[in-house]
């Protein structure tokens, strides 16, 4: 029996959290395409303009620049030494949407749709919120597609509120995102 096989064996003690490094800019630029292809590609009618986006967005070098930043921290999600998922942070990110006040930024966050249901999303968060209240920032903030219910209540189940909207193109094809905040001084959901 191989690892696909047991996907519904997999318990909490078998899925590693990681800080990424620049040694993994391949593995995650493999993972970002991969993730963004299985919840994405479908609904793009640019196929061109989807193709440029992983160009530039899961390139390696776009991949390993981003991870040289001081900026960005990147944690990765292993499940038996396999790459199942990652979440980016960027650490000072200042928004139209929040009030006064530090914030930080939720920018990316995939899971391979194999392990969405095995608790992967929420090791990744709790990593990337001890960083956040490490920081001191006054609020975590996210875009999501307007048409992702599923990673809209995975934000409201983690505290997340809808804030405001915005209107982003990929190639030729337009997308409306939410944006979700969540405000930390005043959390009690998950930071504790």
């Amino acid at each position: 029996m191989n690892d696909v096989d047991t996907m519904n064996e997999i318990v909490m003690e078998d899925i590693q959290v990681r800080k990424a490094s620049p040694d993994d800019a391949v593995m995650l630029a493999l993972l970002g395409r991969f993730t963004f292809a299985e919840t994405f590609e479908q609904y793009f009618t640019d196929k061109e303009g989807l193709h440029r986006h992983y160009e530039t967005t899961y390139s390696v070098s776009k991949m390993k620049s981003s991870l040289q930043k001081p900026n960005n921290v990147f944690w990765i999600a292993e499940y038996r030494n396999l790459p199942v998922g990652y979440v980016k942070l960027r650490k000072h990110a200042p928004s139209k949407f929040m009030l006064p006040g530090k914030s930080s930024q939720l920018q990316k966050i995939y899971v391979l749709k194999d392990f969405i249901s095995h608790g992967v999303g929420g090791l990744l968060l709790d990593a990337l919120f001890a960083k956040v209240k490490a920081i001191g920032s006054d609020y975590l903030w996210l875009s999501v597609w307007e048409k992702n219910g599923r990673g809209i209540r995975f934000y409201q189940k983690n505290c997340f509120e809808v804030t405001g909207h915005q209107v982003e193109a990929i190639g030729k094809d337009e997308f409306r995102f939410l944006i979700l905040k969540k405000e930390l001084r005043q959390d009690r959901c998950r930071l504790n």
